[in-house]
């Protein structure tokens, strides 16, 4: 599938395709993936690592999924990949915790969570990029969430997805600015404002001649659309080339 999005050339790989795979599975695909590379002059220069990793059933499990998010990373080494987008950890909910409590233990986990993968990053020379949820009432929805978890970890920062934030009723460019400083990659797709729905830009709601005016030119953009063919994929890459020279007026570099 990665020849199909030649044109695109720099690219994320997405966890709809990594929650499917170990880390050990990925680390043997990774040589199929840069004959592809070489081959069709893609460059993958994000990852977004599976949501599995950020589902903790209990506390008992953290270490276990510390672990594999370690893993991952390493395994990623291989494809020079500079950014490993994740979301944030969350655990399930007990009767005996009221809401407040609920949150401030998932903030914590968050917290140490970061902490300890920003020392990994830092080593692998790759820099860990939160992803703002689309869960209102999950840590890391918020900006002040967000820049709580990261703005003492050296080598993390945030991949700031639009679609997200205009689905939790946010105001974008007031959520961008509170977050500017710690960018380091964007999720760009569109929706009607009620729910995630990864529309191509222009289909939704969100008032792009608003945001794109405010957006770091200079981070990656993954066009995180959603396709279920090759032919239907070809398509949306041509959609999203008019779509993105429509609102930038230059050439695409990423998707």
């Amino acid at each position: 599938m990665l020849s199909t999005y030649a044109r695109s050339r720099v690219v994320e790989l997405s966890h709809v395709h990594m929650d499917k795979l170990s880390a050990d599975q990925f680390r043997h695909l990774v040589p199929r993936i840069l004959k592809v590379m070489r081959e069709s002059g893609i460059v993958v220069k994000v990852l977004h690592m599976p949501t599995y990793i950020s589902v903790v059933d209990n506390l008992s499990e953290y270490e276990k999924v510390l672990y594999q998010a370690y893993e991952w990373l390493m395994a990623m080494q291989n494809l020079d990949v500079d950014i490993a987008v994740m979301h944030t950890l969350y655990t399930s909910r007990r009767v005996s915790m009221n809401s407040l409590e609920w949150f401030t233990k998932n903030l914590e986990l968050n917290r140490v969570f970061i902490s300890r993968l920003s020392k990994k990053v830092r080593e692998l020379g790759i820099t860990l990029a939160i992803e703002n949820r689309v869960e209102r009432w999950l840590v890391g929805n918020s900006a002040m969430d967000l820049i709580e978890l990261v703005r003492e970890g050296d080598g993390v920062g945030i991949c700031f997805d639009l679609g997200h934030a205009h689905a939790s009723g946010y105001n974008l460019v007031e959520f961008h600015e509170a977050i500017r400083n710690y960018i380091v990659a964007y999720h760009i797709h569109d929706n009607d404002g009620s729910r995630d729905q990864h529309l191509l830009p222009l289909l939704g709601s969100i008032d792009w001649h608003a945001i794109k005016s405010v957006i770091k030119r200079d981070k990656p953009m993954v066009f995180e659309v959603a396709c279920s063919d090759d032919r239907r994929c070809v398509n949306y890459i041509e959609m999203i080339d008019i779509v993105y020279r429509r609102l930038f007026g230059d050439e695409l570099t990423a998707s």
